[in-house]
């Protein structure tokens, strides 16, 4: 592969490549506002890059004529060129992990929008597996859309959320404003009408802030907000407010050629004129979208628009009406059919091996890359705590020399910084504890009894000015002893902490089995934690209560990573003033 500092700067290849660079560049911005533009300057700077043999910029320019594809709702051709591309990607840039990412998530989101959700999700999920920082809020952003369409919310809003957490809404409105849409949406579905009409709202302001700017919102997420406007007036039976809404939109849509949207609309207009009892308006929308669906063979948006017709004349009881709808219908499930048989699943296979290879390779450095972080954080740990044992000593003979000299405020000062002084120890140990903890290999692991790790943690508070009350199930777990001993340390001494003053501190802890999944639960009876605070708890450094801890914020993040070694998972359960139950799967 070339490289633009090896061509003169008097060349015709350099000249090329500088158009070619702003060919791109233009096709990106252009992609889902005017894909048709965007595809052609994307296909000229396809022949450019094949020609100076810059493939990454040849594999990035076909990934754009593919998401513009998408973009017009022609998932079929959007699917076939980016499965090309991500052949091509594989054998001519098997290292390039931006194009290789972005190749996933574009794949998965058109396997989405085609209906075909495993697919879809299994891409999505190589795709997350990159860790390629740029691509993943819109991974996040995706998976949430298949979670949705199969019919889990909770996973949806959760990736969702994580990919608001992943992108910065100043430098990247057009990935912040998706995917708040999104939420927004999902919480109208859920009824949470004033928090989704809060959602559209700021989604429209943001539109008009970024207006012209690079990465400002886009046309599709400014159109559906206003839709999706006019369906909460819609529900409130503001009638008229939402007609005006959706009629802008509408109007957006068929302007910029946006097919798959403007059926959208039409269906959701449709449903204005019939709780209004305008039959004829209402039936004539969906015939519209019905049009349009069948013209660019959008198979879920045409099945979608047969059924809301389907639906109303079975509500008016109108079967011998609906019935030519229902012929349509079964014969394009049975087309649908015929095209899923057609295609060829083998090659899937054979791109998974692949991808195993690449996956494995991405491993090697991934542990590679641990170690040194591992190395770094033990330098940091022993460098810094040197000098702070400095201070401490320094500030411990100033108090013993001139004690009489400092008088009560200065002692009181002194005393102040020897506090900190302990408490930057605490946390540059604790933070070395956490660095510490790597995948255990197979021969450490062996059966650890929980009785024998409860009996070691109990004589270490045997001496206490309350109660440590523990009731436990014999539970075996095939973990590495080090591993956890310090899982149930931890999440009992958050329960000491954490209990409520002046009373005993009681534990109980609970297993089950299902399957091959060992399901256990820790629960205390202390001062619990607020739903808000429920995922902030498991980041390190995060003290929801200083005064009511003298730890540096950090045992239960040690707890997620030890349970993350062993493929589980550890969540929250809490009432305010009353328990708090962790929750941990693990396989057996």
């Amino acid at each position: 592969m070339k490289n633009v500092s090896t061509y003169p700067k008097d060349s015709q290849a350099a000249t090329e490549r500088v158009e070619m660079m702003q060919l791109i560049e233009e096709a990106i911005e252009l992609k889902s506002s005017h894909p048709n533009l965007a595809i052609q300057k994307a296909e000229q700077a396809s022949k450019i890059a094949f020609h100076l043999g810059e493939y990454s910029h040849f594999a990035k320019s076909q990934n754009t004529i593919g998401v513009s594809q998408f973009f017009q709702g022609n998932n079929n051709a959007a699917i076939q060129i980016l499965e090309e591309n991500l052949r091509f990607i594989r054998e001519h840039l098997f290292g390039d992990i931006e194009n290789l990412a972005d190749a996933y998530k574009l794949l998965g989101a058109t396997y989405a929008s085609a209906g075909e959700y495993q697919t879809a999700l299994d891409t999505l999920l190589i795709a997350r597996s990159f860790s390629y920082l740029p691509a993943m809020p819109m991974i996040y952003n995706n998976l949430g859309v298949v979670y949705e369409h199969t019919g889990d919310m909770e996973k949806a809003m959760e990736a969702w959320e994580m990919g608001l957490e992943a992108v910065d809404k100043e430098s990247n409105a057009r990935d912040y404003a998706l995917l708040a849409y999104n939420l927004a949406f999902a919480r109208f579905d859920m009824g949470r009408n004033l928090e989704a009409k809060k959602g559209f709202e700021d989604m429209l302001e943001l539109s008009e802030q970024t207006k012209g700017k690079k990465n400002g919102v886009s046309g599709r997420i400014h159109i559906r907000s206003l839709n999706m406007l006019g369906e909460v007036y819609r529900v409130e039976k503001k009638y008229d407010i939402a007609f005006e809404f959706q009629q802008q939109a509408l109007k957006l849509a068929e302007s910029e050629n946006f097919i798959p949207l403007s059926c959208d609309i039409f269906i959701d207009i449709a449903k204005i004129h019939f709780e209004r009892g305008e039959e004829a308006s209402g039936i004539s929308c969906l015939l519209k979208a019905l049009d349009y669906t069948k013209k660019d063979k959008l198979y879920p948006e045409q099945k979608r628009t047969l059924n809301e017709i389907i639906n109303h004349y079975k509500k008016t009881d109108n079967l011998h009406k609906a019935f030519p709808y229902l012929q349509q219908l079964y014969a394009l499930q049975e087309e649908q059919i015929q095209e899923l048989r057609g295609k060829n699943f083998r090659k899937i296979i054979s791109e998974r091996d692949k991808e195993i290879q690449l996956l494995e390779t991405k491993n090697r450095e991934i542990e590679a890359h641990n170690a040194i972080l591992e190395q770094y954080a033990r330098i940091i740990s022993h460098d810094l705590r040197e000098p702070v044992r400095s201070i401490a000593n320094f500030s411990n003979l100033l108090d013993k020399k001139y004690s009489e000299l400092l008088g009560k405020e200065g002692k009181e000062y002194i005393n102040f910084i020897l506090s900190e002084t302990n408490s930057i120890n605490t946390n540059l140990a604790r933070l070395l504890k956490y660095a510490s903890f790597k995948k255990p290999k197979q021969d450490e692991i062996v059966e650890v009894k929980l009785s024998q790790i409860i009996k070691e943690i109990k004589q270490e508070y045997a001496v206490l000015s309350f109660q440590l009350k523990i009731t436990f199930d014999d539970i075996r777990l095939n973990m590495k002893p080090a591993h956890a001993r310090t899982l149930f340390y931890e999440l009992i001494d958050n329960a000491v902490q954490f209990r409520k003053q002046d009373a005993d501190c009681r534990i109980e802890i609970e297993h089950k089995v299902e399957g091959k999944q060992l399901w256990i639960s820790v629960k205390d009876y202390g001062i619990g934690i607020a739903p808000d605070y429920h995922k902030k708890v498991f980041k390190i450094f995060n003290q929801l209560n200083k005064q009511a801890s003298d730890r540096a914020g950090v045992g239960l993040a040690i707890c997620e990573r030890i349970v993350h070694l062993y493929k589980g998972k550890i969540s929250i359960e809490s009432i305010p003033n009353q328990s708090t139950t962790f929750h941990i799967n693990i396989p057996k």
